[in-house]
């Protein structure tokens, strides 16, 4: 939770929205872009690195590796994300 508080990573909690931006898949591992609309209105995009398990309960399971937010571009545009 202390993460989630973090500046970096507060905009996702009591988001407005989320949208997937851009997505890249490569056998079992996977990075998706997800764009989230703070409770501010600030726009923020996290790249969310995913593997998918191969045994166990949670076999073909996608499960979350990473997550990072994206530095903004300075123009402010969002014409799209290269993950």
């Amino acid at each position: 939770m202390q993460i989630l508080k973090s500046p970096a990573y507060s905009p996702m909690l009591n988001n407005l929205s989320a949208s997937v931006v851009g997505s890249e898949i490569k056998d079992e591992q996977a990075k998706i872009a997800v764009q989230v609309v703070a409770a501010d209105g600030r726009q923020v995009t996290y790249v969310f690195v995913l593997s998918r398990e191969k045994e166990g309960e949670f076999n073909h399971c996608w499960m979350t590796d990473a997550v990072a937010p994206l530095e903004n571009r300075e123009d402010g545009s969002d014409q799209g994300v290269t993950i």
